[in-house]
């Protein structure tokens, strides 16, 4: 079970590398920090919809690999509500990054797990 997971995260990062890559290639690697994520994905900064739509997949891709390999060791840092969009995602880690400057050079990735455990903090149960 956890191969057929990481091979999903892994099918999931190749389609959205294979998007990029066709339409509109992002000038600079957006994952490599947050600073690179801003300047490339930011909505008012977006050079093409291809390039914001390969941002938005990036970290919706994230958001689930996150959730996958955390079902599998029961511990998921954050807990989504069933009506969170993907667009919400995408503005809530923009703003994250935004609001945390002193942390905007680490990985995107790091950031977006940030993010996500900010604003959907799990409630331990009574």
């Amino acid at each position: 079970m956890k191969t057929i997971g990481l091979l999903l995260v892994g099918l999931l990062l190749i389609s959205v590398s294979a998007i990029g890559q066709q339409a509109s290639t992002p000038p600079e690697n957006f994952a490599s920090s947050g600073n690179a994520f801003l300047r490339v994905c930011e909505p008012e900064s977006s050079a093409t919809v291809h390039v914001h739509m390969t941002c938005m997949a990036y970290v919706v891709g994230v958001r689930d690999g996150v959730e996958i390999m955390g079902q599998k060791v029961r511990q998921i840092p954050y807990c989504l509500g069933p009506g969170v969009e993907n667009r919400q995602t995408y503005r809530i880690v923009v703003k994250y990054i935004k609001a945390h400057p002193e942390s905007a050079d680490s990985q995107t990735r790091i950031l977006i797990i940030d993010a996500l455990t900010a604003a959907f903090p799990c409630h331990a149960s009574k």
